[in-house]
């Protein structure tokens, strides 16, 4: 192979490389690279090496347009080879700042995608910024860049690096690019300007193709000082801060997202294996307190790693316990070398979330400082809050949300609506507990949150963005003791909750509200709860705690002469006599509410009293009278505009037309009845309109339809827990399986509503199911199992109930009739069919 000719003459003279590069001001490394024709010199190296040999440019080989077929020409970027045929070059200047990057088995998990992205643009753009929350990874996808292959073919010259922090000596970081681009001091005009060292920089890359990566960039002006690459560099900024990012490259921009819950669990298990068997759901639950924060998951995962590596679950144990505390979580570090240490950490600091955060928190003012620990009350991303709210609570101005903001310690999820990450919920948390400001923040956050829900307690929509605060309000006011506030708010807020079908929910905040309530000798809370409870119970299915809390409630208001809350009681007990199937006493608890609602002239009460006894009408079957309320009951509604109450009011003309094959007239009144539910987002009356729905396509012979809209109807039933909306669904869909022979799925459908009506203790629920079972076991010419079916019904009919006892004599003479035709049969004889007989 032909001698380089730099090399030919250095060891002419007899000359190393070292005194070759000293006496040039540059490194042995470079020379070696000149001299294998991996780089070529700049301009003033140039003029150094010929000075030096008493040669030419062209004599020492130092020309890029006259390399030697000697010289390697994948350093030449007008022979770069395409990505099918890449071999990884090595850059002639590589900094030694740069962090090691993830690789092999330590390669960054989740990253792939965003990487992949990133290295695209960067190759297609000139500047580009990463900006993110402290933690998320920034420096590192920096690293795995400059790592990259085919980055450093592309930035064939070389990579520069350096990491800023809070305060860099930006005077000192320069001279260290002047030291390794081999600049010496007789370069630059003043030595004791930084100005002066980035222009004697700029100068020396010159034309080289280099990237520049500023790693932790806190101020935009110190970023600024290190964009000194010329035409053929690109810049890469990591920051915290997103305008800085944008100041820096424009539209050139990447906020870096959180792992998802998968990859951070990877994340964990890389360190500790052994929580993929022994730990999974605690891990998961590790994962999710950190919102998959790969700073925080690298420290959980290192110490997990070194308690599992003693071989005994019982340590890995106590510490996923240990951890699952915020502040063990916030102050947990471990050993980190030099290079893996943020530039923003003071010497001697542990790398730890609490340190990671609190650089943030110190650059901002005293103003926003307390601002961002009132928004701690707040539960934590991807819970997000309002900007009405934020300001309410922190007492605060815009400014110091933007302030936040533009910190990178609070989200602004969209127009008016902010986030916190969890472990900076964590850290403002722990900041605020235990300080005087502590229980005031939280009584103000619990006032204003209690008249938040008073003023839009009509308006649902602006409710549904704010649950979860609220519920988090309502939980802190029963920890505070703010007994009257709690009460007011869940008073408030349970209509809500019970038209979005949370009535699990609802019960839990009611039942605390009651247990404060009692002690406060308040008869008009306790009574209202004692409504709202009895309700949601009947719904539940809970029939004997409904009708428990009912009934004090009735008690108390007569004993006070509360006359409105006698009638809304009256009309709850109504309600719940028609959810068991007592339709009798349905009608008496309603006209006895609607005497006093008349006399009162409440309009509502006597609209919802008319429903009820319009429904418990329809199920006597007496739908004369049933039309008759439901006529007054209709226009009542509609001038009131009260649009929950219009929607009962259809569901029942509903009903009553499909009973009376007004099929027209009942697809109108459940077409008005399911735009209102849609626009109240009413969940239960919404299932009440598919369950009816489905039973008029089904008489209309409309299967296929009618299975959607029960399938639906269940789903619904059983997101709010609703007992009697999923025995009906079910019994629905069992028969609609009948109908197209699918026995083994109606019989699934029949048994689970058994399960649910024993559970409960329905009577005729019971046996309405068990005629199913046994209608459905003749079908399949089970006689014995059919008569077991029958006869246990006839057994278990409420007493007085004819209508029962006449279908389980006719089940039980149906199978004694095919029995009996079966034993005059000889085997030549053509077998029966048990259809013959069902259809009598």
């Amino acid at each position: 192979m032909k001698v380089h000719p730099l090399k030919y003459e250095r060891e002419l003279r007899g000359w190393s490389q070292a005194k070759v590069a000293k006496a040039i001001g540059t490194t042995s490394r470079t020379v070696h690279r000149w001299e294998h024709g991996q780089g070529v010199p700049y301009p003033y190296y140039r003029e150094k090496l010929c000075a030096l040999f008493g040669k030419n440019t062209e004599e020492l080989g130092l020309l890029p347009e006259k390399n030697l077929e000697s010289m390697d020409r994948a350093s030449s970027p007008s022979s770069l080879p395409s990505s099918s045929e890449f071999v990884q070059p090595i850059p002639s200047l590589y900094d030694p700042a740069i962090l090691a990057a993830p690789a092999g088995e330590s390669a960054l998990i989740g990253r792939d995608v965003l990487l992949t992205e990133l290295k695209q643009q960067l190759l297609a753009h000139k500047n580009w910024a990463l900006y993110g929350l402290p933690g998320i990874g920034k420096t590192a996808l920096a690293a795995a860049l400059a790592a990259d292959p085919e980055i450093q073919h592309r930035f064939h010259d070389g990579i520069l690096w350096v990491g800023l922090g809070t305060e860099p000596n930006v005077l000192s970081l320069l001279s260290h690019w002047a030291t390794l681009l081999g600049i010496s001091l007789t370069h630059v005009e003043n030595v004791s300007n930084w100005e002066s060292w980035g222009m004697a920089v700029h100068a020396a890359i010159g034309t080289r193709c280099m990237l520049i990566v500023i790693d932790d960039a806190w101020k935009a002006e110190e970023a600024l000082a290190f964009q000194i690459g010329g035409p053929n560099c690109a810049h890469l900024v990591t920051t915290r801060l997103p305008h800085i990012a944008v100041t820096f490259s424009g539209p050139g921009v990447v906020e870096v997202p959180q792992l998802e819950e998968t990859d951070g669990f990877a994340l964990l298990a890389r360190f500790a294996p052994e929580i993929t068997t022994q730990e999974t759901e605690s891990a998961y639950a590790l994962v999710r307190s950190v919102g998959a924060l790969p700073l925080a998951l690298t420290l959980i995962g290192k110490y997990l790693g070194s308690q599992a590596c003693t071989r005994q679950p019982r340590r890995l144990h106590m510490a996923i316990t240990q951890l699952q505390d915020a502040q063990q979580r916030l102050l947990l570090s471990v050993p980190a070398s030099l290079l893996e240490r943020s530039p923003s950490l003071s010497p001697g600091t542990p790398l730890s979330l609490h340190a990671t955060i609190e650089v943030s928190e110190r650059l901002v003012s005293e103003q926003a400082r307390f601002a961002l620990r009132a928004l701690s009350v707040f539960p934590a991303k991807p819970n997000s809050f309002s900007e009405a709210l934020a300001l309410a609570v922190t007492g605060e101005g815009t400014h110091v949300l933007d302030e936040l903001c533009d910190a990178g310690l609070l989200e602004c999820s969209w127009s008016d609506r902010y986030m916190l990450h969890q472990t900076i919920a964590d850290y403002a948390k722990q900041s605020l507990t235990g300080t005087d400001a502590y229980k005031d923040v939280y009584k103000r956050w619990i006032l204003v949150s209690v008249n938040y829900v008073e003023t839009y307690q009509n308006d649902y929509e602006q409710l549904d963005l704010e649950v979860n605060n609220l519920l988090a309000a309502f939980d802190a006011s029963y920890q505070l003791e703010q007994h009257q506030e709690a009460i007011r708010g869940v008073c408030a807020f349970a209509p809500f909750l019970q038209a979005r079908g949370l009535h699990t929910v609802a019960r839990e905040y009611l039942q605390q509200a009651y247990s404060v309530a009692k002690p406060l000798r308040d008869p008009s809370y306790i009574v209202t709860i004692s409504s709202f409870l009895g309700e949601i119970a009947s719904i539940l299915g809970a029939n004997a705690q409904a009708e428990e809390y009912l009934r004090d409630g009735l008690a108390l208001a007569s004993e006070h002469g509360d006359q409105v809350h006698l009638c809304r009681l009256l009309s709850s007990l109504s309600f719940l006599a028609i959810m068991r199937g007592h339709p009798a006493q349905a009608k008496a608890y309603a006209e006895e509410g609607l005497t006093i609602a008349r006399l009162l002239g409440h309009r509502k009460p006597i609209v919802d009293l008319l429903t009820w006894l319009g429904w418990a009408a329809y199920d006597q079957q007496d739908y004369t009278l049933a039309d008759t309320y439901y006529q007054e009951a209709l226009p009542r509604a509609r001038q009131i505009n009260d649009q929950q109450a219009l929607c009962r009011v259809l569901i029942g003309q509903g009903w009553l037309a499909t009973a009376l094959g007004n099929y027209a007239q009942a697809e109108a009144f459940y077409q008005e009845g399911t735009t209102i539910a849609h626009q109240l987002q009413h969940r239960f009356c919404l299932c009440l309109l598919r369950i009816g729905q489905g039973w008029l396509s089904g008489r209309q012979g409309n299967y296929a339809e009618a299975e959607a809209a029960t399938q639906e109807a269940l789903e619904l039933a059983r997101r709010m827990h609703a007992y009697e909306l999923t025995y009906r669904s079910l019994t629905s869909l069992g028969w609609l399986a009948e109908k197209r022979g699918a026995y083994t799925e109606a019989d699934t459908y029949y048994q689970e509503a058994l399960i649910l009506v024993r559970r409960h203790e329905r009577p005729q629920l019971l046996c309405m199911v068990l005629f199913h079972l046994g209608k459905l076991r003749l079908k399949q010419q089970q006689f014995e199992a059919a008569a077991a079916f029958f006869q246990e019904m006839f057994n278990r009919v409420p007493e007085g109930d004819q209508n029962l006892i006449a279908r389980a004599q006719s089940g039980l003479k149906q199978v004694t009739l095919i029995q009996s035709h079966q034993a005059e049969k000889r085997d030549d004889s053509p077998r029966l069919k048990a259809d013959t007989y069902t259809q009598s």
